[in-house]
């Protein structure tokens, strides 16, 4: 571990070649469930065996680092029960920090970015290809790519406000620290809604470019939420031009997209059965244009609705499930299996 933390602090920012060919994931088509995560044990079996005979086969999901630190127990019974279910686990390693002051502003970076890279080079020996969680483990499925944070062009994940820069920092050192653990590793930049909470996608990253952050990356990964399917293709053809712009040849992965079903009125709420129709149309025009993208893949936003609680504001990612809060399919669960089929 020490000498990891050396490795990341001395860095310089200069991340290790990028293997070629990158590790691919296994599966186009994934799913975000953090139901599945925070479940009983007998509720993450279950539902990780209702997903995988949809066609999923690959889940994505938050490794919080103070959260690993108290509990990491927990992600040890996430891993391996996936691996189980033959579902692949794209973590999102993001914070807050272990000891970090509560806030409500959002989320801040972290304090040391050679720290983070150790703790995702400690991940890798733990859920890697030679992790310790797989030994006599003959039904193994390592994790292979790691995402580096989540949505750090608005403020609510990279407080106060985004800085491209010094994402492009973290970014670097995060690469590093896991191509030291894992060569064939991909690395996935953080997920880039366009949003008027923040900054736009492809600005974001046109900006992490300019800051030196080419080749840290093996894939760039977008969340083109939009009020039609045109145009979350829109949004993926523009983070391609400027992956382009760059002389890159770095993929794409859609790490979040959906609709929800309920919230107030907006252009990301509708009907049962216009969800169904979206997200089947989302993913054959995907498909179709999987190679012009040079497309990893497509995560879905989400597998089930939350349960309601006091105070929840109503707002549609609350409802975009492919089933409701209490566990009963909507139309879309059945449209997604057919387009996956």
């Amino acid at each position: 571990m020490l000498v990891l933390v050396l490795l990341a602090a001395g860095c310089g920012g200069a991340p290790l070649p990028k293997p070629h060919p990158p590790a691919r994931p296994g599966g186009f088509v994934g799913i975000y469930s953090d139901d599945v995560f925070y479940g009983s044990a007998a509720y993450r079996r279950a539902t990780l065996a209702q997903e995988h005979a949809a066609g999923v086969e690959l889940i994505r999901q938050p490794f919080a680092w103070a959260e690993f630190a108290r509990d990491p127990g927990r992600f040890d019974g996430f891993v391996r029960d996936a691996a189980n279910a033959g579902i692949r686990v794209l973590p999102v390693l993001l914070g807050p920090e272990p000891g970090a002051a509560a806030g409500h502003a959002g989320m801040r970076p972290p304090s040391s970015n050679a720290k983070f890279g150790a703790w995702a080079a400690s991940l890798i020996h733990r859920y890697g290809p030679r992790g310790s969680l797989w030994k006599g483990d003959l039904g193994a499925l390592p994790i292979t790519s790691w995402q580096v944070w989540n949505e750090p062009n608005i403020p609510a994940f990279w407080a106060p406000q985004p800085d491209p820069t010094a994402y492009a920092r973290l970014l670097e050192a995060t690469a590093h620290a896991i191509r030291q653990a894992d060569p064939h590793a991909q690395v996935v930049s953080a997920g880039l809604p366009t949003s008027h909470l923040g900054m736009p996608a492809a600005t974001f990253l046109a900006r992490v470019y300019a800051a030196g952050a080419k080749g840290s990356f093996d894939t760039v990964a977008v969340h083109p939420y939009a009020a039609t399917p045109t145009g979350v293709l829109r949004h993926v053809h523009a983070i391609r031009r400027v992956v382009e712009a760059n002389n890159d040849d770095a993929g794409i992965w859609v790490t979040e997209v959906g609709w929800g079903t309920g919230g107030k009125p907006g252009a990301l709420t509708v009907s049962a059965s216009r969800q169904a129709t979206y997200l089947e149309r989302t993913l054959e025009q995907l498909a179709a244009h999987r190679t012009a993208l040079d497309l990893r893949g497509v995560v879905l936003f989400q597998w089930r609705d939350p349960k309601p609680y006091p105070g929840r504001r109503a707002i549609w990612p609350y409802f975009a499930g492919l089933v409701d809060s209490s566990g009963k399919p909507k139309p879309s669960l059945a449209a997604v299996r057919a387009a996956i089929r």
